[in-house]
């Protein structure tokens, strides 16, 4: 799926909380007539349990 970032977040104490960083986005293509070209948050998230991203 293809997006376009507006807007990207990154700080220490989202970093604490395992957030590498926080995005406000656009959908491109056909995915954003199905959500009516809404912006979305996508969230890039470290668990340290499982070590996954």
């Amino acid at each position: 799926m293809k997006y376009n970032v507006i807007q990207s977040n990154q700080s220490e104490a989202l970093l604490e909380k395992g957030i590498i960083k926080n995005e406000l986005i656009k959908l491109s293509g056909s995915a954003s007539n199905k959500y009516n070209a809404k912006s979305l948050c996508l969230l890039h998230f470290w668990d340290s349990t499982t070590g996954n991203h």
